[in-house]
């Protein structure tokens, strides 16, 4: 055999062994999504991300300072905290929910007393829910500016409210002892759970002012997290064994358990579901002469048909310790990162 055939030879058995490798690979090679770190913004877990990517987050730096919108075209803006009169404290707002006409609700601490708000663009701040009692909360907000939350009657109990531009706060539940709203739709139905001494209760609410409420057999306590514009419900159950789950519900299908035991999930309008697990099994030690401990962080993806894929296999090998903060329907997901950093993850076109 000629040495030019055998070079020959030795290249095309290097070559299929590499394209074998590769293709062993591929989904390790595969990035799906792209990382992006916004700047500007402090470490923190109370942020959302609106629908075209943008993040609000709670600023403590500043006291004059109410959170710091991130546009990714844009970088961080800050938002102005509305002045109280005779109040001179450093005030804590925690933005909850967006829209996607960037209006934003929440609530901000007043001496430890909780009380709803919400911002637009071209509005400022609007106090939303309070029936002149005291404590309220926002805690959704769809995109017709129909906010949900929890608030206190004029009778002392706390109920789940909806408050309207236009009609003001109503009380969701008035026969109940206690109950909070989630979150609400673009077709104004809420979903909510119902609180009494013995169990937690889901409830949807509809603009009929008919309200379905949610049983589960072997149940105690049930929560909802959240509704999409068809009516699904995702939320989370957990028996008298101290077991959770999640648990997805629609008109036509009813019930349905999905068998993954966390009480935090994010849920789109796609039927999208993303969660975190968090292991049990964690480590302490001193680093720098401070007392550290560490825990394992697990990001899922997945569906209403209990379908889950761990996240890691599809984003770049630089980024770890993911905990899943937000997702909206495009499939952006807001995440911190294992130094606390947020970090936007992005859907690109698989890798060829």
């Amino acid at each position: 055999m000629t040495r030019k055939r055998k070079a020959i030879l030795f290249f095309t058995g290097f070559a299929i062994a590499a394209a074998i490798f590769l293709w062993l690979r591929r989904d390790k090679r595969d990035v799906r999504y792209e990382v992006i770190y916004p700047t500007g913004l402090p470490s923190t877990e109370s942020a959302v991300l609106g629908e075209y990517g943008e993040i609000a987050v709670s600023d403590m730096s500043d006291p004059n300072t109410a959170f710091l919108i991130w546009k990714p075209e844009e970088g961080a803006t800050k938002i102005k905290a509305p002045v109280f009169e005779g109040f001179h404290g450093h005030i804590k707002w925690v933005p909850v929910d967006m829209n996607r006409h960037g209006q934003i609700v929440g609530h901000y601490d007043v001496e430890y007393n909780p009380l709803g708000f919400l911002w637009s663009p071209e509005e400022g701040f609007t106090s939303v829910g309070d029936f002149g009692s005291g404590l309220h909360e926002a805690n959704a907000i769809n995109d017709k500016g129909m906010v949900v939350g929890v608030t206190t009657t004029d009778t002392g109990k706390i109920h789940a409210f909806l408050w309207e531009k236009e009609k003001g706060t109503t009380d969701l539940t008035p026969n109940t002892e206690m109950s909070n709203a989630d979150d609400i739709n673009n077709n104004g139905q809420v979903v909510g759970k119902i609180i009494t001494s013995d169990y937690f209760r889901v409830f949807i609410w509809e603009k009929s002012k008919s309200i379905t409420t949610l049983d589960f057999d072997g149940y105690e306590f049930c929560n909802a997290l959240a509704i999409n514009d068809s009516g699904q419900v995702i939320g989370w159950i957990i028996d008298s064994n101290g077991d959770g789950d999640l648990f997805t519900w629609d008109k036509e299908n009813g019930v349905k358990i999905l068998n993954v035991g966390t009480q935090r999930a994010h849920f789109t309008n796609s039927n999208q579901i993303a969660y975190t697990d968090v292991t049990d099994e964690f480590s302490i030690g001193i680093r720098n002469f401070t007392l550290f401990y560490s825990c394992e962080y697990m990001p899922y993806l997945g569906n209403t048909n209990g379908e889950f894929i761990l996240l890691y296999k599809y984003v770049p090998r630089n980024i770890d310790d993911i905990c899943i903060l937000d997702m909206n329907d495009r499939g952006d997901i807001l995440v911190t990162d294992s130094y606390g950093q947020l970090a936007l993850l992005r859907p690109i076109q698989k890798a060829k």
